[in-house]
């Protein structure tokens, strides 16, 4: 934009600015433009991503008492990149004249295909109003930047809004890049939630900034511009990337003073309350080391979720499930570990004092470690289920030596400690399960190299006991309810099967199915753990054990037994005089036995046979009998050998009575022996054939 006449050459210089990168190749030099003339070009992504374009004008293509010059950029193939002008030079005047250039967006919706928020250029800033850059609350985002300010862009997000929780489910909300939205239009969007009878327990935005001040400043001028029943109904919150902040430090920057920590945040940093921030360790957003709490998260962990007071805790996704992760699956079981401490002890406490906080009241005694790598704090009043007149005391050790330190604890009003308490460690992370206040008002707290604690006041874990409602002895597939009692409610529970752990079995009763020896330990977390004494069950009928030597079966020891078969294993009869321990399988299929003791019976699993029909008799021969079993009563029989003698062919029925006969001379391998029974009923038949080296019996079944 050439502003210094129409006589002569101009020479102008633009430069033009990629914000957001896509892939590019380099241009080299300048570009000559003409204008009218659309040209391709790339960004130079090789460095800063600024490339330069030469227009050269003459009298008769501008004339500065009313021409314009018209720039539009366009991205091409959908990809997606902000573009403004960083830098015009007339060269005529040797100026820099950027701050001539007005801007608009050119963006257009109306083709959407979802046929939802078809908006236009109107509805993005920069729009009809061009802007120089001087006036928004960030360089332009074309594309995505809403214009919050016209009716049309809130009404269509209001209803967007309204949508997803009509019609998708989401009860809370999370709005991203706050920064760069008015005040007004959060408040006025929660307004007319509010109006449509949607109150989301959660609405938290995402103000990117470590100052505390203006963190608590966004919450406060967005409630300013909601109506007052919209602001006794939802609650509106922001990350506290403050605190995010000082924790990382406390975590990874060596020489960093945690105690920092008790002055940081919207709460302890800017007076702000809890209820309108919810704090974090990491996010989605981080992408540099700078940003994330890389070292011993769990550290950053264990103060977000035990300082109820600083805010809404939140956990980030990968952290907690990233099974890619080996920090992230250790930290899933130890994150649980702590909020079932908060929950039963800590949750809403009404009080709270950082015991060794900057200019602290409060006497310490280190005997390893030191103040500075250290947050020490104490909770009380809180309305968990266990916590009434119970004090919580909070150990956290960012130093890579043991924490040993005598800590005087606040025995005052609101808080429930005297000399003689009982603490116990929830988590079992120090050396030593409790801990007592003694005559000083300290209790001694041990805690690991870069680890924590918590200690709850308490009594030591009593005894359990088991009561069985029902007889402990009884049929399989039955069971006994076991039921613990105590006079602690707030212990934990892990029942055990012969002395190894029931995964699940965490609650104050039990069903037992399976027979051995019950106990349950009750402990306070898993620590001072306290057995009770075993309870015995025993299963009348247990399940058979079966097994296989060849085509012999043989059941585990009962008092009655039954065989049955089945051809597919899905249905199955009982197999008539097959009533000892032992079977002897006469053809391919599955295989049960039904044991019966003390009126219970119980069916095995089934157990698979493939019989493949050879058998052997005498010296080297080897007889081959196939089909078996045989439909039609049938067998044929070949001999692997010759066998020069006579042999003797009996088929004997389950009575006992010979229902074929027959002797054959010198029967040679060549020959093949027809046994016919076909007008015999199906059932199982007795083969046997004699020679002068024994007798060999082999069962038929003919089906």
């Amino acid at each position: 934009h050439d502003r210094a006449g129409a006589a002569g050459l101009r020479h102008v210089e633009g430069f033009v600015q990629q914000k957001h990168f896509v892939d590019v190749q380099v241009q080299l030099g300048e570009l000559t433009l003409q204008l009218g003339v659309n040209t391709t070009a790339t960004i130079d992504n090789a460095g800063c991503g600024i490339d330069e374009f030469e227009l050269v004008l003459d009298s008769l293509d501008f004339n500065a008492t009313g021409d314009k010059i018209y720039i539009s950029l366009y991205n091409l193939n959908a990809n997606y990149a902000d573009q403004y002008i960083y830098g015009l030079w007339d060269a005529a005047n040797s100026l820099n004249i950027k701050d001539s250039v007005k801007y608009m967006t050119n963006t257009n919706f109306t083709n959407s295909l979802s046929h939802r928020g078809q908006m236009t250029k109107a509805n993005f800033k920069p729009n009809g109003n061009p802007t120089c850059l001087c006036g928004d609350w960030d360089t332009p985002l074309f594309y995505s930047d809403y214009d919050q300010n016209v009716t049309s862009t809130r009404d269509t997000l209001f209803e967007w809004t309204k949508w997803m929780w009509q019609n998708v489910g989401a009860r809370g909300f999370r709005a991203d890049a706050v920064k760069n939205l008015p005040y007004d239009f959060i408040g006025k969007l929660l307004d007319y939630l509010h109006t449509n009878a949607i109150d989301p327990s959660m609405f938290v935005g995402e103000f990117y900034d470590y100052n505390p001040a203006s963190l608590k400043g966004w919450t406060d001028n967005v409630k300013n511009n909601m109506s007052a029943a919209a602001q006794a109904a939802i609650n509106v919150s922001t990350f506290d990337f403050s605190l995010q902040g000082a924790l990382r430090d406390a975590c990874d920057a060596f020489g960093y003073d945690a105690r920092t920590v008790f002055n940081s945040g919207i709460v302890d940093g800017a007076g702000g309350n809890g209820v309108n921030a919810v704090t974090f360790v990491n996010n989605h957003d981080f992408r540099l080391a700078s940003q994330s709490v890389d070292n011993d998260r769990m550290l950053a962990y264990a103060y977000i979720l035990t300082n109820n007071k600083v805010g809404t805790p939140s956990v980030y996704y990968t952290d907690y499930y990233d099974t890619s992760d080996a920090r992230s699956l250790v930290n899933k079981n130890r994150i649980d570990k702590i909020i079932a401490v908060n929950k039963k002890y800590i949750n809403n406490s009404a009080n709270r004092e950082y015991l060794n906080r900057f200019n602290t009241p409060f006497t310490s005694n280190y005997i390893s470690g030191a103040a500075a790598n250290s947050l020490i704090y104490q909770l009380s009043g809180g309305t968990a289920g266990c916590s009434s007149n119970k004090d919580a005391i909070v150990a956290i050790n960012f130093s890579g030596q043991i924490l040993k330190v005598d800590q005087q604890v606040n025995t005052g009003a609101g808080f429930h400690l005297a000399v003689g308490d009982t603490l116990v460690d929830m988590l079992g992370n120090s050396a030593y399960p409790y801990a007592v206040v003694n005559a000083s008002g300290q209790i001694y707290m041990q805690v690991p190299a870069r680890s924590y604690s918590i200690w709850v006041k308490s009594g030591l874990t009593r005894t359990p006991a088991i009561t069985a409602t029902g007889a402990t002895a009884f049929c399989n597939g039955d069971s006994v309810l076991f039921s613990t009692f105590s006079s602690n409610n707030c212990y934990s529970y892990q029942w055990q099967l012969n002395n190894v752990d029931i995964e699940g079995a965490t609650s104050a009763t039990y069903y037992a199915k399976t027979a051995g020896n019950y106990r349950v330990q009750a402990s306070y977390g898993g620590v001072m753990p306290k057995y009770s004494t075993p309870i015995t069950v025993t299963i009348n009928s247990p399940v058979p054990v079966v097994t296989i030597i060849s085509d012999t079966l043989t059941s585990s020891a009962s008092s009655q037994y039954q065989w049955y078969y089945s051809l597919d294993s899905l249905s199955y009869f009982a197999i008539s005089g097959e009533t000892s321990q032992t079977l002897i399988a006469t053809q391919t299929g599955y295989y049960y036995v039904e044991l019966t003791d003390n009126g219970c019976s119980t069916l095995s699993h089934y157990t698979y046979i493939n019989l493949t029909g050879i058998n052997s008799i005498g010296a080297n021969a080897t007889f081959i009998i196939k089909p078996n079993p045989s439909n039609d009563g049938k067998f044929f029989v070949a001999v692997s050998d010759d066998v020069r003698e006579s042999i003797d062919w009996k088929v004997y029925n389950l009575l006992g009575s010979c229902v074929y006969a027959s002797k054959e001379q010198n029967f040679l391998s060549n020959k093949t022996k027809l046994i016919d029974i076909s007008t015999q009923p199906s059932g199982l038949y007795y083969l046997q054939l004699t020679t002068s080296f024994g007798t060999k019996t082999v069962k038929l079944v003919k089906q």
